[in-house]
């Protein structure tokens, strides 16, 4: 899992290279770390400056963050 500054340089280096970034969140809801916070999630669009033109697409699932809240 990249997180902090690694995620935020991946994000960094797709803007600077114009080259589509695709990263699959679909357990960002879901983490067993211990340096996290229970209950944090850990997502590229914290580093992305406009949605609209940043070269990154994210893929998560709505459904699989309820399921796996509702499991907690």
């Amino acid at each position: 899992m990249l997180r902090g500054s690694a995620l935020a340089a991946w994000v960094h280096e797709a803007r600077e290279l114009r080259c589509t970034l695709i990263l699959d969140e679909f357990y960002s809801h879901d983490l067993r770390d211990e340096g996290l916070v229970e209950g944090a999630t850990v997502s590229a669009a914290e580093f992305e400056d406009d949605v609209n033109s940043d070269p990154v697409v994210i893929l998560d699932g709505l459904t699989k963050a309820l399921i796996l809240g509702w499991n907690r």
